[in-house]
């Protein structure tokens, strides 16, 4: 069913997101996430980085994901500043 080479704890961030109701399936912040999980961060265009790094990364700082699962698709460290 799933593709056996994406990054799992990602794909477990974004659900309790989805859960939490912080992100909506149905929506393109939704599905630039799903791409970044199966094909990362460096397969998204300029415009969907943008909509990722306004979007779809703060949800993931704010909901307490571990830095370790937002790191390989982010900037870097320091755009997440400690709370």
């Amino acid at each position: 069913m799933l593709d056996e080479d994406y990054d799992v704890e990602l794909f477990e961030a974004i659900k309790r997101l989805v859960n939490k109701g912080v992100l909506s399936k149905d929506t393109l912040a939704h599905a630039i996430s799903q791409k970044v999980v199966y094909e990362g961060y460096e397969s998204l265009t300029r415009d969907q980085r943008l909509l990722y790094d306004e979007i779809v990364a703060p949800a993931l700082a704010s909901q307490g994901a571990e830095l370790e699962t937002v790191s390989d698709v982010r900037r870097g460290p320091e755009f997440y500043p400690s709370a």
